[in-house]
């Protein structure tokens, strides 16, 4: 279960809170002094001309009666503009003629709700008290869809800074999350909890699709659209430092690429240890004293495995050399002994097989340097040594 809200990166407060912000137009409708502020708004409206304008009413007004606030006189801003530019209203009285009317059952119209959009939804076959109750607010409503908007817009902002992890359980729980505040602002309707429910509805597609374009990485913990650039830019240093450094040295080009493909190999093991011990699989080993080791330790083991593999497969001039200092072994050399078997057919005389005809062995003249040297049994023999003599012979 760990596992989970790992990947999906609520916890359980965000949990707590979505459950809350889905029941609490119902604990608000049971602890709002409706009655008492019904009241309240009754006895305390400014008398004048701008209050009885705002509660005209005629039975031809699409929503008439007790809904006459969808049809003239509450909106904020075509009725608030009307105000402003009519002498005779007081806008202060407008505003407060608002206020008051929010804090009851009906409520007021929300800014950009307007008549022909209630006349839609009744066209639609939505009952006019449910069309109604979708255009409108009351303090009732926002006090029980605040919380759901707060969350919702804390996922909204999430997923505009890619903070949330790219993976399908956290679209899941953000598409949970919206499926209960939208079934907690159908009944009854708020659509402040609906305007939430929709954007938990698009933050869950956005990070479905980075789930499926962009998946963290197994082991790595990270996206892959974070991970590749980090490791491109180390692994691109790595090769150009070891290069410069290897061509310094005096290397041969067999040798200087090796030693990148040595450098390259152990730093792209270095920053995946090291990513991982911040947030993928090594995240616990990580968080002790071991974790700014373990990414250093496993590019070093990296380079010299790679430098072993390498230095088997592919020699380079330099390791050449040292091929005239090998024992002229049958291991080394079996061609050559195949075709050759009579002659070190060591059972005859050494002399007589050597040298066919005559036992006699002649002696040439030898350079001043000696041919090599002994270590234990063997005779190693020395490049210098030989092309000695065979300037001797040539003379």
């Amino acid at each position: 279960m760990g596992s989970f809200f790992d990947t999906a990166y609520p916890s359980f407060s965000d949990l707590s809170m979505r459950c809350v912000g889905g029941i609490a137009p119902t604990l608000v409708k049971q602890f709002y002094p409706m009655g008492a502020l019904t009241q309240y708004h009754l006895h305390h409206h400014l008398p004048g001309i701008t209050g009885r304008w705002m509660d005209f009413r005629t039975a031809e007004m699409p929503f008439a009666g007790n809904f006459h606030r969808l049809s003239h006189g509450h909106n904020l801003f075509s009725d608030g503009f009307k105000v402003l530019i009519n002498p005779d209203l007081k806008y202060g009285q407008f505003l407060h003629h608002l206020g008051m009317d929010s804090l009851t059952a009906r409520g007021i119209p929300l800014p950009f709700a307007t008549t022909k959009a209630g006349e839609w939804l009744v066209a639609l076959g939505v009952p006019k008290r449910i069309a109604y109750e979708m255009l409108t607010v009351n303090v009732p409503k926002v006090l029980g869809g605040s919380l759901g908007l707060v969350c919702a817009g804390k996922d909204v902002l999430m997923v505009f800074s890619d903070t949330i992890p790219h993976t399908y359980a956290a679209a899941g729980f953000q598409f949970l999350a919206g499926t209960i505040e939208l079934i907690a602002g159908c009944y009854p309707p708020n659509p402040l909890l609906w305007l939430a429910a929709g954007a938990e509805y698009a933050s869950s597609a956005i990070t479905a699709y980075r789930a499926f374009v962009d998946p963290i990485l197994p082991g790595i913990g990270t996206p892959a659209s974070v991970f590749l650039p980090i490791l491109g830019q180390a692994v691109a240093m790595s090769a150009i430092i070891s290069a410069c450094v290897s061509i310094y040295s005096g290397n041969d080009w067999i040798s200087v690429s090796k030693t990148v493909t040595e450098s390259m190999a152990a730093t792209s093991v270095a920053t995946a240890v090291g990513v991982a011990t911040k947030s993928g699989i090594l995240a616990n080993v990580g968080s002790t004293f071991l974790g700014p080791f373990l990414g250093p330790a496993a590019g070093i083991a990296t380079f010299f495995i790679m430098k072993k593999i390498l230095d088997s497969v592919l020699a380079s001039p330099a390791d050449k050399d040292d091929y005239l200092y090998k024992e002229f072994s049958r291991e080394d050399f079996p061609d050559f002994f195949e075709k050759n078997e009579e002659i070190f057919d060591f059972s005859k005389s050494l002399p007589q097989n050597i040298f066919k005809e005559s036992i006699v062995i002649p002696t040439f003249g030898v350079g001043k340097q000696p041919l090599g040297e002994l270590k234990g049994d063997n005779l190693l023999l020395s490049s210098d040594g030989i092309y000695q003599v065979e300037d001797v012979f040539g003379e």
